[in-house]
């Protein structure tokens, strides 16, 4: 286990901790019972390493046989497109693009780069999505109401 502590007024809390090692400012490293990950920001260490340790698989891996891709899709560098996903025409991928089993994108969407769409998801057309997004199953973007 890895815990973090960013504010010093939860000091007392390190005796009592069960964790392998703390992310912790070096003001609090003297209070430290265990191994110590020492940051100026404990906070932002703390995202860090749990994206280093995020086990979550792709959205997708390759292009699936079975997706249904328009013609004229642009496919940005490294994108990933699951089984029976249905990309309509003048759609827009930026690298790194994710897109789940089962998931619907409509004509002239632009997804940003870096983004991840699981799996049945149906994104409207004409829909602009930035960089960097998560898009969690079953949503739907770009519907009345």
């Amino acid at each position: 286990q890895i815990s973090f502590l960013s504010n010093s007024k939860y000091r007392t809390q390190l005796a009592n901790t069960a964790a392998q090692a703390v992310i912790l400012h070096p003001d609090d490293l003297s209070h430290c019972p265990c191994s110590a990950l020492v940051m100026e920001n404990p906070y932002v260490g703390f995202a860090l390493a749990a994206q280093i340790l995020d086990s979550t698989p792709a959205a997708a891996q390759g292009i699936a046989a079975s997706a249904v891709i328009a013609d004229d899709v642009v496919l940005g560098q490294n994108v990933s497109v699951g089984a029976n996903a249905v990309i309509e025409t003048g759609v827009v991928l930026g690298d790194n693009v994710q897109i789940g089993a089962g998931t619907f994108i409509g004509k002239d969407c632009h997804i940003g780069q870096n983004t991840k769409i699981w799996a049945n998801v149906t994104i409207y057309h004409r829909t602009i999505m930035g960089e960097a997004c998560l898009v969690q199953s079953a949503t739907v973007i770009g519907s009345d109401g």
